[in-house]
């Protein structure tokens, strides 16, 4: 009987693992398709947006081979084994470790990971960018990029692998043949069938110089959470784009880079796109070559951001861009006070205009409003254009206001507490707990006074905004409220909701109770006889 292999596995296969056999048995190379590499890939997302990554072993699928020879299969999985599991390897650094560990619910301590001459040039013979063999991970000449956004989900793709436990199965991430077909497949996942976004910063954001400006950092992220694509470089062709990179937003003289960059970069996406037909439920319907949003990184004003796009420009910059755009497009300027009328007056303090941009409605003629109003002349009816009343850092600026295509040109932006948090039936049982909570300290009350429910009812409102913004100085909270609104408008409404009516409000309830007794001048109910 042959000699034990080590169990294998890894990224995008040949074949799926089968169940474990009694007798021993050789390597095989994995399927590149299979519900494995599915799941892996999926997994790496879920990991580098933060989120856990649901992986679970997995080695009880059936085996679904390739087309290529046998032989040559098995010797190709066999050195890529070999080259591996001869090494010691390296484990995870300590950084690695502690970013990857919690996210995967996993001891990782035993990986290893060969970035080296044998287990690259095994990764060459099987087509790969990176394979797994059990707890070993190889890589090809120059792949492990840990420090890359790239690179760490090339990483957590193999990790993934290491921990569904394939036996029998080098699995790997396979050498890219013509860079279109690449694209437009991955452009015809699931993930792009509302299309992609992208999101542009100013080079120039920081005053004081970093490596990485902070608008970067920001649009960076939001490009990671948001299928945003980048350009590494002036090419413009599928090799030049980049999945979870933002762009910069201006040009050597700092004038704006938006609309000669959407055009360039659609004209790259639509080649792909046609060299990869639909398929699927879901082709007739699917927009992958639209941008579902566009976020500005930047500094700002009600007229103007440092993109250099004003109100006086911006109409010519998005009537060029409006062509590419989905008819649901999300145009979100994290810029300050983008969404301020440039007269209006929501008073003389930070906290006023914070809290009245939240609930008032206005900004008809602020730098939000006219992207808003070219939209709509140029055919994107149900546009939403997002942006903020006050000055303040993206991650911590909850003035959140949004000007929509279907409320018609010219009219005012919303307040993102006003139309998502303070609703009627949040409101409605807010006020209600403060009733039964005046009864329970004994005083009676008119729950039908009109003066109860103006008072009960701002105080509802009230806490509403102020349990919404104290989640901005929740650490634990990877991507705050604001951040998240503009794309996710419902699902946050729905997380800040929960924070008030669980944690904030029954905490101030017994408060507000005794306040409202003495402002309505309520009475003790008499004692029961």
């Amino acid at each position: 009987m042959t000699a034990t292999h080590a169990p294998l596995c890894a990224s995008r296969c040949r074949s799926t693992p089968a169940k474990r056999p009694i007798v021993q048995r050789k390597a095989k190379l994995g399927a590149t398709n299979d519900a494995l590499e599915h799941e892996a890939e999926a997994a790496a997302k879920r990991v580098i947006s933060g989120r856990s990554a649901g992986v679970t072993a997995s080695a009880t699928l059936p085996t679904v081979h390739r087309s290529a020879p046998p032989d040559a299969a098995t010797a190709g999985a066999e050195a890529a084994e070999s080259a591996v599991t001869s090494w010691p390897g390296m484990p995870l650094s300590p950084s690695e470790r502690s970013y990857f560990e919690p996210r995967f619910g996993s001891d990782l301590s035993a990986v290893r990971l060969h970035a080296d001459g044998p287990a690259a040039r095994a990764a060459d013979h099987i087509g790969a960018r990176a394979y797994t063999v059990g707890r070993h991970i190889g890589f090809a000449p120059g792949q492990y990029r840990p420090a890359s956004l790239e690179g760490r989900q090339l990483i957590a793709h193999e990790l993934a692998h290491t921990v569904q436990q394939a036996d029998g199965i080098v699995r790997r991430d396979t050498v890219a043949g013509d860079p279109d077909i690449d694209l437009g497949k991955k452009l015809r996942s699931e993930e792009f069938n509302d299309g992609y976004s992208l999101a542009f910063f100013d080079p120039d954001f920081d005053l004081i110089k970093k490596p990485q400006p902070m608008s970067q950092a920001l649009a960076d992220a939001f490009a990671a959470r948001e299928q945003g694509i980048g350009i590494k470089d002036d090419r413009f062709d599928a090799t030049s784009l980049v999945f979870g990179k933002s762009i910069r937003g201006t040009k050597t003289d700092g004038t704006s880079r938006i609309q000669d960059v959407v055009p360039r970069l659609a004209g790259v996406i639509g080649r792909a796109l046609a060299k990869v037909p639909p398929t699927g439920a879901t082709a007739a319907t699917a927009t992958p070559d639209r941008i579902k949003s566009l976020a500005i990184f930047a500094h700002g004003t009600p007229s103007w951001c440092s993109l250099n796009v004003t109100s006086s420009n911006a109409p010519g910059i998005f009537r060029t861009i409006a062509p590419f755009l989905s008819k649901t497009a999300r145009i979100i300027l994290y810029t300050c006070s983008s969404a301020k009328g440039v007269t209006e007056n929501l008073g003389s303090t930070k906290e006023d205009v914070y809290r009245r941009g939240s609930f008032e409605r206005g900004g008809t003629d602020s730098l939000a409003a006219v992207v808003r109003d070219t939209l709509v002349d140029a055919g994107v009816g149900n546009v939403s254009v997002w942006g903020h009343t006050g000055a303040g850092h993206p991650t911590e600026n909850w003035s959140l206001r949004f000007f929509t295509g279907s409320a018609g040109k010219g009219s005012p932006g919303r307040g993102f507490v006003a139309s998502f948090l303070a609703i009627e039936p949040v409101l409605a049982g807010a006020v209600a707990e403060l009733a039964a909570e005046i009864g329970r300290q004994g005083f009676a009350l008119d729950t039908t006074s009109p003066v109860f429910k103006a008072q009960a009812g701002r105080l509802a409102a009230d806490g509403i905004y102020l349990a919404y913004a104290a989640m901005h100085w929740d650490k634990s909270l990877p991507v705050k409220p604001s951040e998240q609104a503009p794309t996710s408008s419902l699902s946050t409404a729905l997380e800040a909701i929960a924070h008030f009516e669980n944690v904030y409000w029954p905490k101030n309830v017994p408060g507000l109770a005794k306040m409202l007794i003495k402002s309505l001048g309520l009475k003790k109910q008499p004692a029961a006889p």
